[in-house]
């Protein structure tokens, strides 16, 4: 895992995640992440586009934690820049 991988290894797995994530959750991204987190805030009692249930976004939120926990994990992030 330290190590990048070669194309023909990761380029097919990564489109097999997409692939799976765009089945089940249908909208995926950094934006739909943001638009969960202003629901579960409750910005939906000012703002009607953020009125939905943020709870059957659960993927979502697994896929941005799983990248962040991929990245501050293999890569070497300078451990006074993770806490600033």
């Amino acid at each position: 895992m330290m190590q990048p991988w070669p194309w023909h290894i990761a380029g097919p797995f990564l489109v097999l995640v997409m692939v799976q994530l765009f089945y089940y959750v249908k909208k995926l991204g950094v934006s739909s992440n943001l638009e969960t987190i202003s629901a579960i805030e409750g910005i939906g009692r000012f703002v009607d586009y953020f009125r939905f249930d943020w709870t059957t976004k659960i993927l979502n939120r697994v896929f941005l934690l799983g990248g962040i926990f991929i990245v501050v994990t293999v890569t070497n992030i300078p451990s006074e820049i993770m806490y600033i």
